[in-house]
């Protein structure tokens, strides 16, 4: 590459000066803005290059980075558990209603003529269930003529039997019961519900039979003053509830001292279902009463005094059962467990059974 340099001579004019290793020749001498300067000579390719590296070194000083913002990560809060509470399930007070009480109020109050008067029911706390209600179409009998009510006189005894048959529910009646004991034979060839309800025209009821399906059977019950949830002595009716054909008989008989009774030692033998013995007539001693039974339901054997007023639960178990009890028959003044008398023995079961009282 040549390079010409311009000096300043003492006439303050520019004057060329060797540079070793170079030349200066006046001709290239230029005067620029009043001087005189030297001109440069330089090849076009290093200019090109000269130029394209002053360019680029200035890009790279002049233009300072620009920092690439980075976002500031946001704190992302866990989301927050949603607390699932399960609602406790409420108890509800449902009234408990004796079914058999609410019935009889019911018919008597449609006997009478006069609203269902309101049972006031004892509440027990339990858990709503699912309740499926049915609806029965009862056939009533006329209203009879309402009488003033007569206060408790004793009734003169008499022996009676009264049948009825029917393929629908029926409410029978009236008949007139006194102290002592009743007893209902009864048969239903339907496979639904079948019940024999016996209540008094005033107070006082039993539900004698209530069970499914066919049915045949005979059933007991006391008739007495004294009986404070049972039967007392007055006019009475039936409530029969079937789907199918049935048949009932009910009765009363009175034994005297010369009524043909069983005596101890007594035995029933391969006996199975419902049945009335009458009548084991106890004379004053002890006694041992021996049952067993092969049943899987309700077994109850009870001893009602002819009169109604004195009745001895037996047995009173579920399942099948063998035992025995002793027996004392003497005065009520002894402290006995029945006095001297007339009585029937009245079994519910819904298998075979034995029983045998030995003195």
């Amino acid at each position: 590459m040549e390079v010409r340099a311009e000096v300043l001579g003492p006439d303050r004019r520019w004057e060329p000066k060797n540079v070793p290793g170079n030349t200066c020749d006046p001709g290239t001498l230029r005067r620029i803005d009043g001087r005189w300067m030297a001109h440069i000579r330089l090849k076009p390719v290093i200019v090109i290059v000269l130029i394209a590296g002053l360019v680029s070194l200035a890009c790279i000083v002049g233009t300072e980075p620009s920092a690439t913002p980075v976002e500031t990560p946001t704190s992302v809060r866990p989301p927050t558990p949603t607390k699932i509470v399960t609602p406790k399930a409420a108890v509800l007070f449902l009234p408990t209603v004796n079914v058999a009480a609410t019935r009889v109020a019911a018919i008597r109050a449609s006997i009478r003529g006069t609203p269902t008067p309101t049972v006031k029911p004892n509440i027990t706390p339990i858990l709503p269930p699912t309740s499926v209600l049915r609806t029965r179409v009862v056939t009533t009998v006329p209203t009879p003529t309402p009488t003033k009510k007569s206060p408790r006189t004793e009734r003169i005894p008499r022996t009676i039997s009264i049948s009825y048959a029917g393929n629908k529910d029926l409410i029978l009646g009236p008949l007139d019961l006194a102290d002592g004991v009743v007893v209902l034979r009864a048969s239903q060839l339907g496979q639904g519900e079948f019940s024999v309800l016996l209540f008094g025209e005033s107070e006082g009821g039993a539900l004698l039979i209530d069970t499914v399906g066919a049915y045949n059977g005979v059933r007991g019950a006391s008739v007495s003053f004294s009986n404070q949830t049972g039967l007392v002595p007055g006019s009475h009716r039936i409530e029969v509830r079937a789907d199918g054909e049935w048949n009932i008989n009910i009765g009363q008989e009175f034994p005297t001292d010369g009524t043909a009774a069983r005596l101890p030692p007594i035995t029933l033998a391969e006996q199975s279902g419902d049945a009335v013995e009458r009548w084991v007539r106890l004379r004053r001693g002890d006694f041992v009463i021996r049952v067993s039974y092969l049943g899987n339901g309700a077994f109850d054997v009870r001893l009602v005094n002819a009169d109604g007023g004195a009745e001895v639960v037996v047995v009173e178990k579920t399942g099948i059962f063998e035992g025995e009890r002793s027996l004392n028959v003497g005065p009520a003044s002894s402290g006995a467990d029945l006095t001297p008398g007339f009585y029937a023995l009245v079994v519910q079961a819904d298998g075979d059974w034995e029983i045998s009282i030995q003195p």
